[in-house]
């Protein structure tokens, strides 16, 4: 659960790494209300062990109709040997946070294409270089692969880049939004 508490401070720079930098402080002390408190969060539990919503399960619903490529036991084993090479710190999570899939009854009915949505107006695909959620390179392909897409790049961290302290992302995205039109390519940092 330790993993999960760290996982779900990833997702917000603004206030979950500044809380995960006290949280893993305090564990190393052997606190761990801390971790405890935003594994709660990130799973919407609340302080009487019921949940706010079934996202969780939901997302594991789609995650594995979507997954025609579902490892077995055996296979995550191995995945999550390989992974925790290329990724020490949460490799082998990743790897088992899949295997629900693998005893899933009903078949995945997810198939994997490109899609283009050619006669769209501008698609603007916003991408964070750092982002520890979503790797940057989806954001490049995705938008090459749409007919109309372009690339707002975020040289900086953070799983979203909107609103999260780069004037150069808001005025593109602002503008994206009154007027429909962006450049392709633009790239900011974070700060004014």
């Amino acid at each position: 659960m330790g993993t999960l508490g760290v996982v779900g401070s990833l997702y917000d720079k603004r206030y979950g790494w500044p809380e995960l930098r006290t949280n893993l402080s305090d564990a190393f002390e052997g606190d761990f209300t801390g971790l405890a408190t935003s594994v709660d969060f990130y799973t919407g539990r609340e302080a009487n062990g019921t949940y706010k919503d079934n996202s969780n399960d939901a997302i594991a619903a789609v995650n594995c109709l979507d997954r025609a490529d579902r490892a077995s036991a055996e296979q995550t084993i191995e995945l999550a040997r390989m992974w925790k090479v290329n990724a020490p710190n949460f490799g082998e999570y990743l790897a088992w946070s899949n295997v629900g899939c693998s005893f899933w009854k009903t078949p995945a009915t997810g198939v994997a294409k490109t899609i283009s949505a050619p006669g769209t107006p501008t698609i603007l695909v916003v991408g964070t270089v750092n982002d520890p959620a979503t790797p940057y390179e989806w954001s490049i392909a995705l938008a090459k692969q749409l007919s109309s897409g372009v690339l707002l790049t975020l040289d900086g961290d953070g799983h979203t880049a909107y609103f999260q302290g780069s004037a150069c992302i808001d005025e593109v995205v602002d503008n994206f939004y009154l007027t429909g039109n962006a450049e392709d390519g633009i790239i900011c940092t974070d700060g004014p």
